[in-house]
């Protein structure tokens, strides 16, 4: 597991290093949003359309459906950020924003 710079320059990651974190962010969100109102608003400040995303139910479903959308929009730095810009004490969110900012798909 690990980086691998491609042709670009830019550094990619592995799949097993990619659902690694995936799954870190999805965890660490869980615990720090687990009501639909902040969910909402953190979504929503990360620039993320929440047309497409189911905010109702349990939060780890919840944000695992979100997850697909960042995913599917590329937008896990923004949403990182977001989370990271309202609990900056959080140490997991500081590494989880380093690790996205070096991301590329």
């Amino acid at each position: 597991m690990g980086r691998n710079d491609d042709s670009s320059g830019f550094a990619n990651y592995s799949t097993a290093e990619l659902h690694r974190h995936t799954l870190i962010l999805r965890d660490t969100l869980t615990v720090i949003y687990d009501d639909s109102s902040a969910i909402r608003r953190v979504v929503s400040n990360a620039g993320i359309p929440s047309r497409h995303i189911k905010l109702e139910g349990k939060p780890k479903n919840v944000w695992t459906g979100i997850i697909q959308e960042v995913d599917k929009r590329n937008k896990f730095l923004d949403l990182v950020s977001a989370a990271f810009s309202e609990h900056p004490e959080s140490d997991v969110l500081r590494r989880e924003k380093l690790y996205w900012q070096g991301y590329t798909k």
